[in-house]
């Protein structure tokens, strides 16, 4: 009797492929095929391994077809369940064939990914996957088609997508560096996308989405010294300036969490632009008005550790004759002594240039007397 209903095919399909000769099948040939090398009747080595290369090709041409019809119906509108389940499919599917990913793409899996995406971005469980397939399907170039702007005529992507995509950007950091925690080429790229995003976001009042791109910013700028220079160029202190502030002054952002943490990012992004490298850095910083926005996050009653973060920042981007009269300044709010101090020792150890070699024990002799138990290992 012909099978008939669906339930009764993917029965009957995944008997065939955990029992019998037909699950062996595949792995026979793959046996044989292995052993033909150690064939001594030449004959029958041709013979075997003909057919061993006819059936496996026959084997992947049809895996190729199934990931095809799997990539078609991602790509169609016909309703969310049919891409729901490919995008699902397909994700499995890469996640133990690597060869998969590259058949999905040959196959037009990144279209249909931006397809599914524009036509179903309200269907969670569908945007989780299509971004994880973003990233399997066409490597880094795949998540920074998402996230670039679109072309012309074409829909922008909602924000509840952009913020997968980034969020798979930032678990996945394999993205934009390597093994051995070298930026990959692409990673310069993929940062301005985020940035772009990022003053969209500021610009339409986007605040999960400006979470999202301040989590993968805070990694990046700490990471890639040259593109995180030229974000500053650009008015990169500015940016994250004004995002904290924002967040500061919002009445709920105590009892925020993630308000919270996206302005800890933000101080931490600001001193991060100071060690990129360049002189001008402080300079940048200074004319984007970063020390007035860290000052204020000082003299504010700040939960978690933003305080002691604003005033760590803070430190790095004043020259040495002015962090004495900052630390006198703030000397009666514990978290941001706290982080004087830690700045203080971090400054200490990376000091290189004459000048600021002799002014270090002035800096450490006029620090009060809360701060020379501290600081007191620095001058061993």
């Amino acid at each position: 009797m012909a099978l008939r209903t669906p339930q009764e095919l993917s029965a009957a399909a995944e008997l065939a492929a955990s029992k019998g000769g037909t699950a062996q099948g595949a792995f026979a040939m793959k046996e044989l095929a292995k052993l033909t090398k150690q064939f001594n009747h030449e004959q029958l080595q041709a013979q075997v391994s003909q057919m061993t290369i006819e059936g496996l090709q026959v084997c992947e041409e049809w895996a190729k077809r199934c990931v095809k019809l799997l990539v078609d119906a991602l790509a169609s509108s016909q309703g969310p369940a049919l891409a729901t389940d490919a995008a699902w499919a397909l994700n499995k599917l890469v996640q133990k064939c690597a060869c998969a990913a590259s058949w999905a793409a040959a196959a037009g899996g990144l279209r249909a990914v931006q397809q599914s995406l524009a036509a179903f971005s309200g269907q969670q469980d569908l945007v989780d996957c299509c971004a994880w397939l973003a990233r399997t399907i066409g490597g880094s170039l795949g998540l920074l088609a998402l996230l670039q702007p679109p072309a012309a005529q074409t829909p922008s992507l909602p924000d509840n997508v952009i913020v997968r995509v980034l969020w798979v950007l930032q678990q996945d950091d394999s993205c934009w560096r390597d093994g051995h925690g070298q930026t990959t080429d692409a990673a310069p790229t993929l940062m301005r996308a985020v940035v772009q995003q990022m003053f969209s976001a500021v610009q339409r009042n986007s605040q999960e989405v400006i979470n999202a791109c301040v989590a993968v910013l805070d990694d990046m700028v700490a990471q890639m010294p040259q593109p995180a220079f030229e974000l500053l160029q650009a008015g990169g202190g500015q940016l994250f300036g004004t995002v904290l502030r924002s967040i500061v002054l919002a009445e709920n952002h105590l009892n925020d969490h993630e308000l919270l943490k996206t302005a800890e990012r933000c101080a931490r992004v600001l001193g991060s632009f100071t060690k990129t490298g360049r002189v001008q850095a402080k300079s940048f910083l200074r004319e984007q008005g970063a020390p007035q926005v860290l000052l204020e996050v000082c003299h504010r009653d700040c939960s978690g550790d933003l305080e002691q973060i604003a005033a760590e920042s803070l430190t790095c981007l004043l020259d040495l004759s002015e962090v004495a009269p900052l630390f006198k300044q703030l000397s009666g709010k514990r978290r941001s002594v706290k982080g004087i101090l830690r700045a203080v020792e971090d400054i200490a150890g990376a000091v290189e240039e004459d000048e600021e070699v002799r002014k270090l024990p002035t800096l450490l002799g006029e620090l009060p007397a809360a701060g020379t138990s501290a600081t007191g290992a620095l001058c061993a």
